[in-house]
């Protein structure tokens, strides 16, 4: 095991069993011991989000008429699985209809920390080594599927494009900054929050998430920690795109990218 491996997360959710996948067993819950994360966060159309959730889950809508939405591209260079990248889709839900939330960059982070309620539901992902993409569909029941990936990472600018097998795009996008910190941004979403959620923000390192998987009531914890974040509002130097037919109907509309280097990351599995 790694140094990183040892960290006071994976102690506190070890790897205690595995699975077999494509006659191979594999270990559970799903670790990652290093890497980067890029968080893409902001709206999408409410009718096409409603449409991929299917029944049970309804979109968290914002005041303009748009669900919340994240795109996420994450470089896994330590992992239980081995190495790999990753990108996926959410979209953020509930059990029962919510009062619209303020329109505004920072949602999606009021939201997980004031509303216990609110669900990161998981519409999509690509992995690009076919036994991972094969233990988030069959172990952890998400729409996986494998993709061929190009991420590039430089002074906090990330490049990235993904295309599913035969070439056909998924999505792609040039994200300008996105590790460059501001303050005058994090202040910002410090105010958004408002006080009780920059309370809970500032005194944990770790962040648990609940994902649901669309199709199903199971939901799976995460516990998210970094060695650094910066996050900040995106302009039109940067551009990212869903190509994939079935998602595109989505009209992604980025508003903030939050990156997330030195990461650890635990997957529990659905319960």
């Amino acid at each position: 095991m790694t140094g990183r491996s040892q960290h006071a997360l994976f102690q506190r959710f070890p790897i205690d069993g595995s699975v077999a996948v494509d006659g191979r067993m594999l270990p559970t819950p799903y670790h990652v011991y290093d890497g980067t994360l890029l968080m893409l966060g902001g709206t999408a159309c409410a009718g096409a989000a409603a449409a991929l959730l299917g029944e049970g889950w309804m979109p968290l809508r914002d005041t303009q008429g748009r669900a919340l939405m994240a795109l996420w591209v994450g470089d896994f260079t330590d992992a239980s699985l081995g190495p790999h990248r990753e990108l996926q889709l959410s979209l953020f839900a509930s059990a029962r209809p919510l009062p619209p939330v303020e329109a505004h960059p920072f949602a999606i982070h009021r939201a997980l920390l004031a509303q216990p309620e609110v669900r990161m539901a998981c519409v999509a992902l690509w992995n690009d080594m076919p036994h991972v993409a094969r233990y988030n569909a069959e172990h952890l029941g998400l729409n996986a599927h494998v993709a061929e990936s190009r991420v590039r990472q430089d002074d906090g600018h990330w490049s990235f494009r993904f295309e599913a097998p035969g070439g056909a795009p998924v999505a792609e996008g040039e994200v300008q900054g996105a590790g460059r910190p501001s303050l005058a941004v994090l202040w910002r979403l410090l105010r958004h929050i408002g006080l009780p959620g920059a309370g809970r923000l500032l005194s944990s390192p770790v962040l648990g998430v609940p994902v649901a998987a669309p199709g199903s009531h199971r939901v799976a914890w995460t516990w998210t920690q970094s060695d650094r974040q910066a996050v900040r509002l995106l302009d039109d130097t940067s551009r990212v795109a869903i190509r994939h037919p079935r998602y595109a109907a989505l009209d992604f509309r980025p508003a903030f990218a939050q990156q997330m280097a030195g990461l650890r990351f635990v997957y529990l599995r659905p319960a």
